[in-house]
């Protein structure tokens, strides 16, 4: 969120200059057109940058607090494609525990240390691991840099929510990275806060503890 406030407020960021520079050979005199590209190019950076440079959480600011979360009691239709365009539909699901670990752009950071703590022993207990990031409200034209900006390891898959439809659903919009476990028989066991500052053994117990295998 820092290059968006450096864009809002005219200062600069590593590479904005040479960036600025390229446009301007492409369009020497300030025309709206390139204008409008620069703003873009810079927006598109800040938007994708968000995910790949998160500031480390502060441990005392991200203790799970008692909160409220509107996961559904069932399991809810869906179909989403993560970074590599492959989708996920709920039915691919029938007859699984599922846990699913969802995050606000805050929360990418976290969410994937979440993910590679749990990946293992949720598989060896016979549980899907999904990782959903939540992106309702990014721009439309910068899909693609989001995209482009996830791990580019095909095991590290991230479902990309630009809808809402999954993300927003299980997470709500009061916190930043939840965990959400669904039985084989698609209904909620569980829905957890998740620290941003990283795994906990205990937390981590209680949500494997929660999962059953069908």
């Amino acid at each position: 969120m820092a290059r968006i406030s450096w864009i809002m407020s005219g200062r600069s960021f590593p590479g904005a200059t040479l960036l600025r520079h390229g446009i301007q050979r492409t369009f020497p005199r300030r025309t709206s057109a390139g204008v409008g590209l620069l703003r873009l190019a810079l927006l598109s950076i800040a938007f994708a940058g968000a995910h790949l440079s998160a500031q480390p959480a502060d441990p005392q600011q991200t203790t799970p607090r008692p909160t409220a979360l509107p996961a559904p009691q069932t399991l809810p239709a869906f179909s989403v494609k993560d970074q590599f365009e492959r989708p996920l539909v709920r039915e691919a699901l029938t007859g699984l525990p599922v846990l699913f670990i969802v995050s606000a752009r805050e929360g990418a950071d976290a969410a994937r240390r979440w993910f590679a703590s749990l990946r293992e022993p949720a598989r060896a207990r016979g549980v899907r691991i999904v990782s959903v990031a939540d992106l309702k409200g990014a721009p439309r034209l910068l899909k693609g840099v989001i995209r482009r900006s996830f791990p580019k390891d095909t095991a590290e898959s991230v479902l990309m929510d630009f809808d809402g439809r999954l993300g927003r659903v299980l997470r709500g919009d009061k916190v930043a990275l939840v965990a959400v476990v669904y039985g084989a028989d698609g209904r909620l066991q569980r829905a957890i806060e998740l620290p941003l500052s990283g795994p906990d053994v205990a937390i981590s117990a209680v949500l494997l503890g929660t999962t059953r295998k069908p």
